[in-house]
């Protein structure tokens, strides 16, 4: 998996298309998944769980946006495993609108996130 998510120093990036934009500086899985339900306007049928963020991630029609960009601040303070999920739910994601075509989900972390996003991204499905 290359390039599945966009990095960059400092607490801005500028992105060429008017897109959705949300930001997100979280310190809990709970927290995480609140920030996403609130700034991303989900259904509210939203369980407050990975595979209801997976889900909602994959149909996006309530936006009505063709880019939505997803633009991390620095703290993402969750405990590994659930960073892990956090990161596979994301390249999925961006995968899954790639191949779609209806929209584009750009997804940006600062740039010391890379190292760490990148290992996980490699590694065996189940395996931290």
């Amino acid at each position: 998996m290359e390039n599945i998510f966009e990095y960059y120093n400092g607490r801005e990036i500028s992105y060429k298309r008017k897109a959705f934009y949300i930001s997100l500086n979280v310190n809990s899985k709970k927290e995480l998944l609140k920030e996403f339900a609130e700034k991303l306007k989900f259904p509210d049928y939203f369980g407050y769980n990975w595979d209801a963020l997976d889900e909602c991630l994959k149909d996006l029609d309530w936006l009505n946006a063709t880019d939505i960009i997803i633009h991390h601040e620095k703290n993402i303070i969750i405990n590994e495993i659930d960073f892990k999920i956090y990161i596979e739910i994301l390249a999925d994601a961006v995968l899954y609108w790639n191949n779609d075509g209806a929209c584009t989900l750009i997804v940006g972390f600062p740039i010391e996130y890379k190292e760490k996003i990148e290992k996980y991204l490699h590694k065996e499905p189940g395996k931290i």
